[in-house]
């Protein structure tokens, strides 16, 4: 089994996002969905969805230090529909 590499980032409201410095190799991206609900005294967190993608980072330099890697389109399956309108699931 390989090294782990773990990256944090963020998901901009248009569904990109961005890593900088990623190492090459494989990988895979899992993401996923929260929402978070409270119930009384305490707030509660339900995992509502999720995606996983394999992808190889290039050993080569990308053509630009800008242009990075394009995953293409990918897909949230959604695995429970949260009970509130605290996320938006369209």
């Amino acid at each position: 089994m390989g090294e782990e590499w773990g990256y944090e980032f963020e998901i901009k409201p248009d569904g990109s996002f961005h890593i900088d410095d990623v190492v090459d190799g494989s990988y895979v991206l899992t993401v996923t969905w929260y929402s978070a609900a409270e119930s009384g005294a305490r707030a509660s967190v339900l995992g509502i969805g999720g995606l996983s993608h394999r992808f190889t980072m290039p050993g080569d330099k990308l053509e630009s230090d800008d242009e990075g890697l394009d995953l293409g389109e990918l897909e949230v399956q959604i695995t429970t529909v949260p009970q509130d309108d605290s996320v938006d699931t369209e």
